[in-house]
């Protein structure tokens, strides 16, 4: 299943790693969800880590928190491959 999403915030991690979290509505509940990135990511806009920007997100239909930000032309800033079974 689909749905769009909306980066809301970066979140330092552990050794100079970034996240940016974001959020998406499923059946008129709220999830968040994060993702590791490059220091590099900035959008077409000018802003850093694409804050307030909004892409496609796929996730189970089973659990609706398990889930995965589609980037686009982004994608690659992306810092690790994600293994989700969406179902």
């Amino acid at each position: 299943m689909t749905t769009i999403g909306k980066i809301i915030r970066l979140q330092p991690g552990f050794k100079a790693r970034f996240y940016i979290e974001y959020t998406y509505i499923v059946k008129g509940k709220k999830y968040k969800g994060t993702v590791r990135v490059s220091s590099n990511l900035k959008c077409d806009n000018g802003i850093k880590y694409c804050i307030g920007e909004e892409f496609k997100v796929s996730y189970s239909s089973k659990n609706p928190e398990n889930s995965r930000i589609h980037l686009g032309k982004y994608e690659k800033y992306k810092s690790k491959v994600e293994f989700i079974k969406f179902e």
